[in-house]
């Protein structure tokens, strides 16, 4: 059965870390939800201007009636969003993912060769922190952590059917 990635990213007020990973990161997904406030006219424009294929914008009012920013309820609106387009032919999974996580230009083949579980959640083996952009972009002064001895961080979790 072939499997399809559908990423789920809520952004809102971070088009500059945005706008490095958005090719990079388009590229590992068969289709990638980015949920964006209605008033955050750079990150909706950065999207618009790259024009990504399977890249697909949702808006999503993330701060109702001065409340604090309503993450979750962005998340959910996509995930609904996203068992809409699921298909029974396929094994689709959703990677929920931040505006600030570059993946690495073999994580599709890191996702092939791994024994895909029902009802199971999946995260990065270590992580890699910048200080700055020009860090990340020369690779310079990482911070690297060790994600498994915290028990891992939710990234992936297996669609429900």
């Amino acid at each position: 059965m072939k499997t399809r990635i559908f990423a789920i990213t809520v952004s809102v007020n971070y088009t500059d870390k945005l706008r490095i990973l958005l090719d990079q990161n388009s590229a590992c997904f068969y289709r990638w939800i980015i949920v964006v406030d209605p008033h955050d006219n750079a990150t909706i424009d950065l999207i618009k201007e790259k024009n990504i294929s399977n890249v697909e914008m949702l808006y999503f009012p993330h701060f109702k009636k001065n409340s604090v920013f309503d993450k979750d309820g962005g998340l959910r609106f996509a995930q609904l969003h996203v068992k809409n387009l699921i298909c029974s032919d396929t094994y689709d999974l959703i990677l929920l993912i931040d505006s600030d996580i570059l993946l690495p230009t073999n994580f599709p083949d890191i996702i092939a060769k791994t024994e895909i579980q029902e009802n199971s959640l999946y995260t990065a083996e270590s992580r890699h922190d910048y200080r700055n952009k020009e860090d990340f972009l020369t690779r310079r002064n990482k911070i690297s952590f060790d994600v498994m001895c915290w028990g891992g961080w939710g990234y992936f979790s297996d669609v429900y059917k």
